[in-house]
């Protein structure tokens, strides 16, 4: 056991002595785990987080009286200052904390009237509440949407990122290893608004998301070019790959940027030559605007299996595809309810959105070329049992498009994502779908039904360059090896290619 080994179990010793009330020690936790490797963290260590773990789930089951805000699949947040029930803030499906929102879209919730609670939600998606003027309860909503604030006992604040953090690390150990815990999914969606809370709403959470995710990689990259690499630094790329990288990067965060954060690029330069924004300066300027809570997700949401600089490359180029089609599914679940309303333009504009954002990301792919095929080789012995066949979020896009046909729901494709599966075998509504619906119903235009077929086709042909982009990756990085978590890899990339996303749209031109 090593000096460093044996200092972090102290520190874990202690917090659980603390009953959880001191600051989890993540900073001792993250290093050993970059060092060596989720696949290699020694089973002693782990099993001490599990008790970490377990205390938490403990302590969370034993509060009673204390301050509660619980964002969760439902949205529902309920804040009660002194158990009597007095304070309430209920976060429904639009994502907006329903108490007191006024014209300024801050969020203040007072007791007394004496002004002593305060709730503020704001851009950066900070919550403060102080009960008594003591400043003894304080909670921070950060990018995780789950917040409890314990005022019974100590009058201490319970970590409400810990035990997700603990969920993700422990995947291996627990034996549920899988996509969504690899790339750290559950960290990343704490905090994100509901599926409805409007498109605008939520192409503003993925663009805040992209720019958080890849200014942090620029940060990582820069610091093996200034002679200073941190773990994992196995294989480390040259100069020239890695300032190959920050262009690339840079190439995604542009179009975010010019609408996320005012002032951090030149729109007249992006537009004559994407890609040419300083890396560094953008990243900086990303990075100054975050919060804690947002440090704490970026720092803790990388958990390499292995020890190979690029695999943090990986991690943060899937996070970021995975925060796209998390804008794209609920934005065309958006467009189905508008056409069904019997508002085609405004449809054929939020599809015509969802291929804009599709098509800023194609980059990605490029950047996740510069991976060396070597090291995504050998890390990638260890991403046994995660696949991005198993990424709900493509599913749930590509199944908004049109309803998948049988073969492919009875597929590997789609029996990895069971929960998917079920609603799309539920009757999900489609974009293809109710489009022939409004078409059969009669009082759909032919100009109006044109324009929402221009939209899909036009999604259609950006997903067309983004599977055919995939497919040539997955030829170079993997040839003809299976792909990750034992699936068919590039035979499976090659045979999806002649799917559709809007086949009747494809062939019904106009309104019969």
């Amino acid at each position: 056991m090593t000096a460093t080994d044996t200092a972090l179990r102290h520190e874990l010793s202690d917090w659980c002595g603390s009953g959880g009330a001191e600051e989890f020690p993540y900073d001792g936790v993250i290093d050993r785990l970059r060092a060596v490797g989720k696949h290699f963290l020694d089973e002693e260590l782990l099993s001490l987080l599990a008790e970490c773990r377990t205390l938490l789930l403990e302590a969370d089951a034993g509060d009673a009286g204390d301050v509660r805000a619980d964002v969760d699949g439902a949205g529902d947040v309920r804040a009660d200052v002194d158990g009597a029930g007095d304070v309430r803030a209920d976060v429904d499906g639009t994502g907006d904390v329903r108490a007191d929102v006024d014209g300024t879209g801050d969020v203040r919730a007072d007791v007394d009237g004496a002004g002593d609670v305060r709730a503020d939600v704001d851009g950066a998606g900070d919550v403060r509440a102080d009960v008594d003027g003591a400043g003894d309860v304080r909670a921070d909503v950060d990018g995780a949407g789950d917040v409890r604030a314990g005022t019974g006992g100590a009058g201490g604040v319970r970590d409400a990122h810990a035990g997700p953090f603990l969920d993700v690390l422990l995947d291996k150990f627990d034996d549920r290893y899988d996509y969504p815990s690899y790339t750290a999914l559950a960290l990343l969606r704490r905090g994100a608004p509901g599926d409805r809370a409007g498109w605008e709403v939520l192409r503003r959470h993925r663009d805040r998301t992209v720019l958080l995710l890849l200014a942090d990689l620029i940060g990582f990259e820069r610091l093996v070019l200034d002679g200073a690499p941190c773990d994992p630094q196995g294989m480390l790329p040259d100069a020239l790959l890695l300032n190959k990288r920050l262009r690339l990067a840079v190439r995604v965060m542009e179009p975010a940027a010019l609408r996320a954060l005012d002032g951090a690029v030149d729109p007249v330069a992006v537009a004559a030559t994407p890609g040419r924004t300083p890396a560094g300066e953008l990243a900086d300027a990303v990075l100054r605007t975050t919060t804690a809570g947002e440090r704490l997700l970026l720092r803790t949401s990388v958990q390499p299996v292995y020890v190979l600089h690029d695999e943090y490359l990986f991690l943060r180029v899937l996070q970021s595809f995975e925060a796209t089609f998390a804008f794209m599914s609920a934005t065309l679940d958006e467009a189905v309810r508008t056409l069904r309303a019997e508002q085609p333009g405004d449809a054929a504009a939020l599809i015509a959105a969802v291929a804009d954002v599709l098509r800023e990301s194609l980059p990605l792919f490029s950047l996740l070329a510069t991976m060396q095929p070597e090291s995504f080789r050998l890390f990638r012995q260890f991403t046994e049992g995660a696949s991005a066949i198993q990424s709900e979020g493509y599913k749930t896009f590509e199944s908004y498009c049109s309803t998948p046909a049988r073969a492919r729901l009875d597929s590997s494709a789609f029996l990895s994502v069971p929960d998917v599966r079920g609603e799309v075998l539920a009757g999900r509504e489609t974009v293809q779908g109710t489009w022939e619906d409004v078409i059969s119903s009669g009082w759909l235009t032919e100009p109006d039904a044109a324009a929402v077929r221009a939209a899909a086709l036009q999604l259609e042909a950006v997903h067309q360059r983004w599977k055919q982009t995939h497919y040539r990756l997955a030829v170079r990085m993997i040839g003809t090896r299976t792909g990750t978590g034992a699936t068919e890899g590039v035979p499976y990339l090659a045979s999806v290619i002649s799917q559709r996303l809007f086949p009747a749209m494809e062939k019904q031109p106009a309104v019969g």
